[in-house]
């Protein structure tokens, strides 16, 4: 019985979680940070905060010590509840070019009821949940940045699971000349999701998690003094073939003005769940940010999601 009850619960949780990719895992797929959300979800190399989760070595190229960013993804209320994502990551240069980063996640908030066969005891309802805890570690050597990441991830859906996850990334940073203006570019590229298979504690089974890679680019053009524009262009999917196996690209445009206030819209493609778009609102003053981001789908009210981050800079 509660191999159905598990069954039943992940295919819930599949129609109820907008980021679902068929993976008991939603983290995996879940946006930690309202820039990215607002810019087609591409992760580029000129990411801003949300270092663990975006892009490690943009932290050690935008020059603070220390980051502390917090982020909060709201989805509307549905039957089961209103599921909610939380999100912290803390950022350290201890040394020149070189970082740690810790962080976790959390997700939660739906409630399922349970009914199960005359005479049969089970529990009334249940409350699934994921978390994770991530560390990662980064270093930039002129142009070049490299980072390598790894989380502890459980799930509850009704029965318990855990796997260890890695992942890994590269960033290229420099800059050229067009039309008399001066454009910085970055080159990001990401594989996530390497480890064990999900398994399950009460039982036998595992679950094969499906490895993704990420390229991306940002292009930022200087349209005149305290003016800027960036255009961020991306495509990611899992490597192996199987159930949850998807296809996504996003295109981002931010308009930024004496990096103090930033306007953000985006699109996203995806061959598994429904398309969306993007818009975002950001500022910056002594090193305190606040961004907010709101997806909309195409054609379900699950994807329309909204998100918070805010964060400390030194």
């Amino acid at each position: 019985m509660k191999r159905i009850l598990y069954i039943v619960a992940l295919a819930l949780l599949g129609t109820t979680l907008a980021m679902g990719q068929g993976s008991p895992l939603p983290l995996l797929e879940g946006n930690t940070s309202a820039r990215t959300l607002a810019l087609g979800k591409v992760r580029g190399a000129g990411a801003k905060d949300m270092y663990l989760y975006t892009n490690p070595t943009a932290f050690l190229a935008n020059g603070a010590t220390f980051q502390v960013d917090g982020n909060i993804e709201i989805f509307p209320k549905l039957e089961f509840g209103r599921e909610l994502q939380y999100t912290l990551s803390g950022a350290w240069s201890f040394a020149p070019s070189h970082a740690l980063f810790v962080g976790g996640r959390y997700s939660g908030g739906l409630k399922i009821e349970v009914e199960g066969m005359p005479g049969e005891k089970v529990e009334s309802s249940f409350r699934p949940y994921s978390l994770s805890a991530d560390l990662g570690y980064a270093y930039a050597v002129e142009h070049w940045g490299f980072f390598a990441k790894g989380s502890y991830h459980r799930t509850a859906l009704q029965i318990e699971a855990e796997t260890y996850l890695f992942g890994a990334g590269v960033s290229y940073l420099n800059q050229y000349t067009l039309f008399g203006k001066g454009v910085e570019y970055g080159l990001h590229a990401i594989i996530d999701g390497v480890g064990a298979p999900l398994r399950y504690r009460a039982s036998n089974d595992s679950y094969t998690i499906q490895p993704t890679l990420e390229l991306s680019t940002d292009q930022t053009l200087s349209l005149a003094e305290k003016h800027q524009l960036t255009l961020i262009l991306g495509a990611r999917g899992t490597l192996k073939e199987g159930p949850a196996n998807y296809r996504a690209a996003g295109v981002g445009l931010e308009y930024s003005y004496d990096q103090l206030l930033d306007l953000r819209l985006g699109y996203d493609y995806h061959t598994l769940r429904d398309h969306s778009l993007g818009f975002g609102i950001g500022g910056k003053l002594y090193g305190v940010h606040l961004d907010l981001g709101y997806q909309l789908g195409f054609r379900t009210y699950s994807a329309n999601t909204l998100m918070v981050t805010a964060g400390y800079a030194f």
